[in-house]
């Protein structure tokens, strides 16, 4: 028991260290600090130093927090960031962005105007939750069978980019990939109906370039 909870200690509260090969370390400080999806300071590497610094103006008395995700995982929707931090952290993060009422990372086309709302999706919403909430534009309430069809074809896209970056990285980056570009721009053309100013299609755009450049490559 006490080495499980040692481990449980060590998971909750390391950083990553190192990339290549992937390492984790855990810190005196560090482990004591808050985690934000708007942080105000990040760590920094300076040679064998962890040194802190602000990212944004910090006022006197207030708390200084920092990001338990990566750069990369903080572009995601407030959703995604929730879910990997429940996962990984075991908690559920209520920050002024999970918590805000719109979020301009997760834009869902109204099904009556075609608006981009930003509200529809916001937090940890459920497909029943998305039905209370109003499109900015028009006014109009999501009808639950919307709901679930937008949460479908957002996870369709999803397992679409992950089988894509397992089919990249098993031949090569810039390996040429025809096939795999005309498939893939067929599946972003299909979630663009229904996504918009969304951090999955701005994931899959990144994947169009690498498939054009690995193209581009061989020619």
């Amino acid at each position: 028991l006490q080495v499980e909870r040692l481990l449980h200690i060590w998971i909750l509260n390391c950083f990553e260290h190192a990339d290549d090969p992937l390492g984790y370390a855990t810190y005196f400080m560090s482990s004591f600090m808050s985690h934000s999806c708007q942080p105000n300071a990040v760590w920094h590497y300076d040679e064998d130093d962890f040194v802190l610094r602000a990212r944004s103006n910090i006022e006197a008395d207030d708390e200084i927090t920092v990001s338990y995700l990566s750069e990369e995982s903080l572009l995601e929707a407030s959703s995604s960031r929730i879910r990997h931090l429940r996962d990984s952290k075991h908690f559920v993060c209520q920050c002024s962005r999970c918590a805000a009422p719109s979020d301009p990372a997760r834009g869902l086309k109204c099904p009556n105007c075609q608006f981009t709302s930003l509200s529809f999706g916001a937090g940890d919403v459920s497909q029943e939750q998305m039905t209370s909430r109003e499109c900015e534009n028009c006014g109009k309430k999501m009808k639950l069978g919307d709901a679930a069809m937008l949460a479908a074809e957002e996870s369709l896209l999803e397992s679409k980019i992950a089988c894509i970056e397992q089919e990249m990285q098993r031949q090569g980056a810039k390996a040429r990939h025809p096939e795999l570009l005309a498939r893939f721009e067929k599946d972003l053309q299909r979630a663009e109906r229904s996504l918009s100013q969304h951090w999955l299609l701005d994931r899959a755009w990144q994947i169009i370039g690498d498939l054009y450049d690995g193209n581009q490559h061989h020619q």
